[in-house]
């Protein structure tokens, strides 16, 4: 028997556990769903910006290094061999990734996800969203 269709497809199980919880808060699968996608991704966002916050303080470290290593060249503490040349590449190349990482990980404000569900909320007939 297929599974029943709310905003998404569940398995079986699952929409049987959801059905039992809406008839003990007397609402519907579909409202505590919509609920559910809602809250999920109002948390996304923070845990982004976090991400990000935290990739910030990697690559300011690794800019750190690379800046004190630097100077310990210039003042010929660190040998200035191929070695240190190689370390400091290596050292660009990882803050140079992290940044890529901070770029595309950034939280943009995209609106679509709740506009698709406030566009349906405001039909007068409600039907389940396809999949």
């Amino acid at each position: 028997m297929p599974s029943p269709r709310y905003y998404l497809r569940l398995p079986r199980h699952q929409a049987d556990e959801l059905e039992a919880l809406a008839r003990h808060l007397d609402t519907s699968p579909a409202l505590i769903i919509k609920l559910l996608v809602d809250r999920t991704l109002s948390g996304v966002a923070p845990l982004l910006a976090d991400h990000d916050e935290q990739l910030e303080h990697i690559h300011l470290t690794i800019r750190d290094i690379a800046r004190v290593h630097r100077d310990l060249m210039s003042d010929g503490v660190v040998a200035t061999g191929q070695d240190t040349f190689r370390i400091l590449e290596k050292l660009d190349e990882i803050a140079s990734a992290i940044d890529s990482i901070r770029d595309d990980a950034f939280v943009r404000s995209y609106t679509i996800v709740k506009d698709l569900i406030a566009g349906h909320d405001e039909k007068p007939t409600q039907e389940t969203l396809p999949v």
